[in-house]
């Protein structure tokens, strides 16, 4: 009897120190983020690299908290192009454009969820020169109307957003040749009186003018705030400012992880996220009203539809 109560006693102790040796590794494993891996894809505008990739640092310390980890993949380039590879691969977690015009294709044509849609924020064209502004350029009515010919880069309007709120301001605004008595945009203006480069991202228009490679590129003013030195920016009027691009954040139909993806969004909407982005040169509404009275700010209906 009492060899029997050992034997059971010795097999109980062993049972326990074995369910005790599964559960510490199985729990190590938790904490330490190798049995919770989360992938995420995101297709994002070159131009808003930076606060997506705060806000994806920011969550990865949020899933790191709750005994996960994040791995994060991106696709950078113009509005177009990134699209245009989120609709080739049938994939992606996420989809971040400074265009209305590309983001609403992506609703139409539901390569996105409607109903996913944020806005958290607006860009604004702006002129810039090398350090030093050289040509003493004063605004766009001064850049188009220059005496001389100039160099002048602008981001390729079928795919970079720059380069199509750059042709759709300058096309709204008309100008009557006084010798031909012809009516003219002023995007016909720029081609006719410059030499116009094409270039292949907003970013890429900025960079030009700051290597001195073009006389004026015509591209979104927060480089001003992100990368400053060697260049001078010179503002749009005010009223021939008639559009700003606004920073859209949507949830692809091809992902696998909605619901982590909305977590996502609910922290780039946060106040924390917007003052950041703010801080960078990224504009609130409220900011564009006084900087840019005149200027239309595309609204979430307006994508959606």
């Amino acid at each position: 009897m009492m060899r029997r109560v050992v034997l059971s006693s010795l097999i109980l102790i062993l049972v326990i120190l074995g369910i005790i040796i599964v559960i510490r590794p199985l729990n190590l494993a938790v904490f330490r983020g190798e049995d919770c891996v989360y992938t995420f894809n995101f297709f994002v505008d070159r131009t808003l690299q930076p606060i997506v990739e705060e806000a994806a640092r920011r969550f990865s310390s949020e899933l790191e908290r709750e005994g996960c980890r994040a791995e994060f993949r991106y696709v950078y380039g113009s509005s177009g192009f990134v699209l245009s590879q989120l609709i080739l691969t049938k994939s992606g977690d996420l989809y971040v454009s400074d265009d209305f015009t590309f983001a609403r294709k992506a609703v139409i044509e539901g390569h996105v969820y409607r109903d996913s849609v944020i806005i958290t924020g607006y860009i604004q064209l702006a002129i810039f020169t090398v350090e030093g502004n050289p040509l003493g350029i004063k605004g766009l009515k001064d850049l188009l109307f220059n005496r001389s010919k100039l160099i002048v880069a602008v981001g390729d309007p079928t795919h970079v957003a720059a380069g199509l709120l750059a042709k759709e301001l300058l096309t709204a605004i008309t100008y009557v040749d006084p010798v031909t008595g012809v009516n003219k945009t002023y995007w016909d203006i720029l081609h006719e009186r410059h030499n116009v480069i094409y270039a292949f991202s907003a970013f890429d228009a900025f960079n030009r003018a700051k290597l001195g490679a073009v006389d004026a590129s015509l591209t979104f003013d927060v480089f001003n705030y992100l990368d400053p030195r060697g260049v001078t920016m010179i503002p749009i009027e005010p009223e021939v400012n008639v559009r700003a691009a606004p920073i859209v954040w949507a949830i692809p139909v091809y992902t696998k992880q909605r619901n982590i993806m909305e977590r996502f969004l609910s922290l780039v909407a946060s106040d924390d996220m917007i003052e950041y982005a703010r801080n960078l040169g990224f504009r609130t509404i409220d900011d564009m009203k006084v900087i840019a009275p005149y200027a239309k700010l595309p609204t979430r209906e307006d994508i959606v539809g």
